[in-house]
């Protein structure tokens, strides 16, 4: 009787790939003879203690946002306006570039333009840790 080296299970002796994880087969290990319930008393150990992590001193600290102080994956102030002048501006000008909304083209590109830009700004103006 063969023992598998990964996970433990008795393959046939002529076997060298266990039959059921496919891992190398030890001829030299052989299983351990079963021993029973240990006799006499054990060992007094004492039982581990939790351990407790790191604790914030302020239990009820509030992490700060700010929308107009930039975060360490923010822009700052000037930087947010700047890029809503862009994408207003960029809007304008491809839409007047399209020939107005009378222009059956430009119609569907406003509605996708409005999208596009309302979530560009969602995520150019949202709120991230400051301090």
């Amino acid at each position: 009787m063969r023992i598998c080296r990964a996970c433990g299970a008795s393959a046939s002796t002529g076997v060298a790939w266990c039959p059921q994880c496919l891992g190398p087969v030890d001829p030299s290990l052989v299983p351990a003879p079963d021993l029973g319930p240990p006799s006499g008393p054990l060992p007094e150990r004492p039982l581990p203690t939790a351990v407790r992590t790191h604790v914030s001193p302020e239990p009820s600290a509030v992490p700060r946002t700010s929308r107009w102080r930039g975060g360490p994956t923010t822009l700052g102030p000037l930087s947010r306006v700047l890029a809503t002048a862009v994408a207003l501006g960029l809007g304008v000008l491809v839409i007047g570039a399209l020939g107005g909304t009378v222009n059956p083209l430009s119609v569907p590109f406003v509605g996708m333009y409005a999208f596009g830009a309302i979530r560009f700004l969602l995520v150019v103006w949202g709120r991230d840790r400051v301090g």
